[in-house]
């Protein structure tokens, strides 16, 4: 007979309830014996020949000048000279800044914008000492590179944003002299279009 069928002998019959609470024991179903001509025994499958054990891959390290500090931007000593970086890492950053800064003075024609981009211009030749001094803050610098990143795509939105984020997780005396200037030359550059 097929696997799944029974025979009739084997089979389970209920019993009709008894009249007596316990006058009878009941009955157990018991399952019939296997029929070994049936049933397959599980077979485990040979084992697999394991590849040669690879060296372990090293982490990705990116480049001192994009390394995260280890210091929040919270930190109240993250003002310190503690960090040391190579001011010439971050000449692109500030490139970003003054081809807005041109592109600002080029296309302004009111009296105002010309005012508003030479302060910028001002505030930018801050930055510059800053840098070029090494006392700009490594988590200062994390923040003006994505700034920069934003702005070179022309995405002066994005660029405010990550301005606020920045100033306001910071002590804001010690980058105050170049940070107005960045605001003023996204708003700049919102306005003219540029």
């Amino acid at each position: 007979p097929p696997v799944n069928e029974r025979r009739p002998e084997e089979s389970f019959q209920p019993q009709p309830p008894s009249k007596g609470h316990h006058s009878a024991p009941h009955q157990v179903f018991q399952p019939p014996p296997p029929d070994s001509s049936h049933h397959h025994v599980f077979q485990p499958a040979p084992p697999v020949a394991q590849p040669a054990a690879q060296p372990a891959a090293q982490p990705y390290a990116p480049p001192a000048s994009e390394r995260k500090p280890d210091k929040p931007w919270n930190d109240p000593n993250w003002g310190t000279k503690s960090e040391s970086y190579e001011p010439s890492e971050y000449q692109s950053m500030v490139t970003v800044f003054t081809e807005i800064l041109i592109r600002c003075q080029n296309a302004a024609s009111k009296p105002l914008e010309k005012r508003k981009a030479e302060d910028v211009r001002k505030r930018l030749d801050v930055m510059k000492e800053h840098l070029a001094s090494a006392s700009i803050p490594l988590v200062v610098l994390t923040g003006l590179n994505e700034i920069a990143n934003a702005a070179s795509s022309r995405d002066y939105t994005s660029a405010l944003g990550l301005h606020t984020r920045l100033v306001s997780s910071g002590n804001f005396s010690q980058i105050s002299g170049y940070m107005t200037g960045l605001k003023t030359l996204f708003q700049l550059a919102q306005q003219l279009r540029v």
